[in-house]
């Protein structure tokens, strides 16, 4: 598969996938999100978040910056 093939496939599931965020999202609570639940949203939120640099969330830095 070449990267135009890859990158055709991903915007292609992207829309559906980002319809379902939003849903889950909407029906989601945070009272309802154990640590670790909260702490992995944050973790793929900051690594979205970092490719238009912005800075990390404290307790994601593991080392120095």
């Amino acid at each position: 598969m070449s990267v135009i093939e890859l990158h055709d496939v991903l915007d292609f599931v992207r829309g559906p996938a980002t319809n379902r965020l939003c849903l889950l999202m909407e029906r989601v609570k945070r009272a309802d999100l154990t640590r670790q639940e909260v702490l992995a949203l944050i973790s793929v939120f900051e690594s979205a978040d970092q490719r238009v640099n912005a800075p990390t969330a404290p307790m994601l830095q593991l080392i120095p910056t």
